[in-house]
């Protein structure tokens, strides 16, 4: 967004309630999940794909309608997540949403929102301006 250097967004609707996010900032990347309705709530939430399965600790807007990861993803689960063309979320054991991608992998997608944070063009267009 314009209005947030540094930050790119990629975000795709599983659903009519769901909107995922991948959010890069300066290249480093996290996973936001928005809903018109109050969502489940646990503490950690389990992303799960065809190259396997991480938990990752989240928090949560007073409505329940928001979460996002506390902490951005490290370089072993990027690793573990990339090949796959899939995502599934779980929260407390239930599927909250499942998404494929339209094209290319989890990796493709990551490197493409880290490269844009870091201002670098692509398909998306020009690119981040740098955070100051």
């Amino acid at each position: 967004p314009q209005d947030m250097p540094g930050v790119c967004i990629a975000t795709a609707r599983p659903d009519d309630h769901l909107t995922v996010q991948l959010v890069a900032t300066s290249g480093r990347e996290l996973l936001a999940v928005s809903s018109d309705r109050a969502m489940p709530v646990n503490a950690r939430a389990r992303i799960e794909t065809s190259g396997g399965a991480i938990e990752v600790d989240v928090a949560y807007d007073a409505g329940r309608r928001y979460f996002s990861m506390d902490d951005p993803f490290d370089g072993a689960a990027l690793a573990l997540l990339a090949p796959s063309p899939w995502m599934r979320v779980r929260i407390g054991g239930r599927v909250l949403l499942e998404t494929r991608l339209a094209a290319g992998s989890f990796g493709e997608l990551v490197d493409a929102v880290a490269l844009c944070s870091l201002g670098r063009p692509g398909w998306w267009g020009p690119g981040a301006k740098p955070a100051a």
